[in-house]
């Protein structure tokens, strides 16, 4: 999501801790979460299994005011933690995340943050191979949605069923998706929940992007590429990673090895840092393609990336 921010520090184990501080702590896992891995991963089981307990042990039978805010701290916490072990390649483990944050979503009364863990389940879906079961995941969660405000809470949704439908070939119905997008991004709102802050026109532009790779457009994804990262400037390394591997792609699609080569070399750089599962998958079937061409700076670039997955 955004980026990095300064050390976290383990949770105060206290039944009577404000809610607040509860959030705080959530919102510095959030921070981290461009970087992602296991150990985040770890920090935010953690903090779900402590949340849980409060819960379980402590409110459920006493109408405790608190019973609601606490359950929507066990909803982002699952949605957070099953997003990073999707990330780091768990799929059972993100599912199991994600259901018990619906439950937890709903519990709270939480439309926007249970129609958010949906659209995950949509994206995981996208990149198991599943597109047709990913655009009816993403359907669902816009329709949860509709009738809230936009901003980048429903800019979110449109752009992940956008990606359903480039993969399925729905060219018209893509774009229509992606103008959407913008058309919420643009519209904005005070409404929108605080746990999408790392929702911005440089996410949309990558995503559109994406998409437009997926349809099979490589000058039309170079071109939203591009402008994504442009506007990222030095935030969310791993997401830059990614959408320049998607660059590299694009210029493949479109013939030119060399412009591919390059963005590699610069997703290698952010990657070496980064122990996203999902983007050194990328990174590796780039590297099959570029070692298979004659190209002197595209298979140095493959070289660069079998010593950054051997170590």
């Amino acid at each position: 999501m955004g980026e990095s921010s300064s050390k976290v520090t383990p949770p105060v184990s206290s039944t009577n801790l404000p809610v607040q501080m509860v959030q705080e702590r959530i919102q510095q896992l959030r921070h981290l979460d461009d970087v992602g891995g296991m150990d985040v991963l770890d920090w935010a089981i953690n903090d779900l299994q402590w949340v849980q307990r409060m819960v379980d042990e402590h409110l459920r039978h006493s109408n405790d005011p608190r019973e609601v805010s606490l359950n929507g701290c066990v909803a982002q916490l699952s949605q957070l933690g099953g997003w990073l072990a999707c990330d780091a390649g768990a799929h059972e483990q993100a599912q199991t995340l994600w259901l018990v944050g619906l439950d937890a979503a709903v519990v709270a009364g939480d439309v926007r943050l249970g129609a958010t863990i949906v659209s995950c389940l949509s994206y995981q879906a996208l990149w198991q191979g599943h597109p047709r079961h990913a655009l009816d995941l993403a359907v669902l969660a816009c329709g949860a949605a509709r009738g809230l405000p936009g901003g980048a809470f429903q800019a979110l949704l449109a752009t992940r069923q956008a990606r359903a439908r480039a993969q399925l070939g729905q060219e018209r119905e893509c774009r229509r998706c992606l103008d959407d997008a913008q058309s919420f991004m643009e519209g904005g709102t005070d409404e929108d929940p605080g746990w999408v802050y790392w929702v911005s026109s440089a996410v949309l532009a990558a995503d559109a992007g994406r998409a437009l790779l997926e349809l099979g457009r490589p000058q039309a994804a170079i071109a939203g590429l591009t402008t994504g990262l442009r506007l990222f400037a030095d935030a969310q390394p791993r997401n830059r990673a990614l959408h320049l591997t998607s660059l590299a792609e694009a210029y493949l699609l479109d013939g030119e090895i060399s412009a591919a080569a390059t963005h590699v070399d610069a997703a290698v750089d952010l990657a070496a840092s980064s122990p996203s599962h999902r983007l050194r998958q990328r990174l590796s079937s780039l590297g099959s393609r570029l070692e298979r061409t004659s190209c002197v700076p595209a298979r140095t670039a493959a070289d660069r990336i079998r010593c950054l997955l051997a170590a």
